[in-house]
């Protein structure tokens, strides 16, 4: 086991990960030392962040500017006219996958809701498993400092069990902005634009389960904080329903 436990730690020092992180007004929220130390942490070390700046009308632009100018492993996009966090992510995430060999590409809520720190459990589980998508579930537990809105939890819950029972995904938390996939798999997945700008999350599973593309983990995290000012808004969720049904459409 130890020698298995040693070569799946080698394995991760020497994977290339890019990261994708939209961001659309995020001045007040992005917190510029917390990735810029991450990058200086042997963690990091192989990580790459792609900030994409979705057309932000506040200071996020000259923020993202003078963070990526620390780090030659932070870079920034700028999509100009906003595109919404779905389109946002599909060419973030593209264009990672054009700028180098990476392994794996993903995405991160610029708010950091999730730590960093579970990028490279997310790359630790995905060698080990030889996974083709590796993904942070919010699941309260005991043991994790999962903190949740409650409205939002439940309206969570509810969307959670409509989605796996409509698709047979047996899924807990398919909406954490916090996800790791296998560059081809990747590449596959996002050839085409999402149906929904907020419920992308449920495409790329489907999109990977249908490209044969099934390797694929929940992980819960260890910590997760509601961050607060949400672009999304309670009258978004009214058109969950109407997304469901496109989906289903398309994918069932």
């Amino acid at each position: 086991m130890a020698a298995d436990a040693n070569l799946t730690r080698s394995e991760v020092r020497a994977l290339r990960i890019a990261v994708a992180v939209p961001c659309y007004n995020e001045s007040v929220r992005l917190s510029p030392d917390a990735w810029l130390e991450f990058l200086a942490s042997p963690e990091g070390a192989r990580t790459h962040f792609y900030f994409a700046n979705d057309g932000s009308t506040d200071a996020t632009s000259a923020v993202l500017t003078r963070l990526c100018g620390r780090s030659e492993r932070a870079h920034l996009l700028d999509f100009g006219t906003r595109r919404g966090k779905a389109e946002t992510v599909r060419r973030a995430m593209l264009s990672t996958l054009d700028a180098a060999p990476f392994d794996y590409v993903g995405f991160w809520d610029a708010d950091l809701a999730t730590p960093l720190a579970e990028i490279p459990r997310l790359a630790a589980l995905a060698v080990e498993h030889r996974l083709d998508g590796a993904f942070c579930s919010r699941v309260k537990r005991m043991g994790a400092t999962v903190q949740r809105n409650a409205l939002r939890h439940v309206l969570g819950r509810v969307f959670a069990t409509a989605t796996s029972v409509l698709f047979r995904l047996p899924a807990y938390d398919t909406q954490c902005g916090a996800k790791l996939l296998r560059a081809e798999a990747a590449r596959e997945v996002l050839r085409e634009p999402f149906i929904s700008p907020w419920i992308f999350d449920v495409e790329i599973i489907l999109r990977m389960r249908g490209q044969g593309f099934e390797r694929m983990l929940e992980v819960p995290v260890a910590a997760w904080a509601d961050v607060g000012k949400s672009t999304m808004r309670l009258r978004d969720f009214v058109r969950v329903p109407i997304e469901l049904a496109r989906m289903a459409r398309r994918y069932r």
